[in-house]
């Protein structure tokens, strides 16, 4: 039996928490056959140039905001005691496709983007609208990121 723990944030959520490795190991024991597996899948960004641009706006712009990585250095830290230091961790790249106007939108739905109306909202968006303008390419944007899968038997 597997037990798979996607990685995404709402806007509720601080991406600083969302994985707690002590509930969620104990959750996993408490539902796996015994020795059973756990996945952990998440996304990744590549921070190439793009990205650390995007990184920097963010910071001057979004409180709360660590990181574009999605939280899964975190999980990295924590595997070893997780999965009782047998686990395999594989990268698979998984370049994300945008428009300006859904790069936009995602970057204001991510859980620490400034909400409408609130101090620093509409530079974020003038900011987030010169990056695309700068790394936009014709119809789409292409953003490096990859899909990691973390996966173990649970002891």
């Amino acid at each position: 039996m597997f037990l798979l723990y996607f990685t995404f944030a709402d806007k509720r959520q601080n991406g600083e928490n969302w994985f707690d490795v002590d509930r969620f190991h104990a959750e996993c024991k408490r539902i796996l056959v015994p020795d059973g597996f756990a996945v952990i899948l998440a996304n990744e960004r590549t921070y190439d140039a793009f990205t650390r641009k995007q990184h920097e706006l963010c910071l001057k712009h979004c409180p709360g905001f660590t990181s574009l990585s999605h939280g899964i250095e975190k999980v990295c830290l924590h595997a070893d005691r997780f999965f009782n230091g047998e686990y395999k961790l594989e990268r698979y790249d998984f370049p994300i496709y945008y428009s300006k106007e859904s790069f936009i939108s995602r970057s204001l739905s991510s859980s620490y983007a400034p909400e409408a109306g609130s101090n620093g909202h509409e530079a974020y968006v003038r900011e987030l609208k010169l990056l695309s303008d700068e790394y936009f390419d014709g119809e789409e944007m292409i953003v490096a990121s990859s899909t990691v899968i973390l996966w173990g038997r649970i002891r």
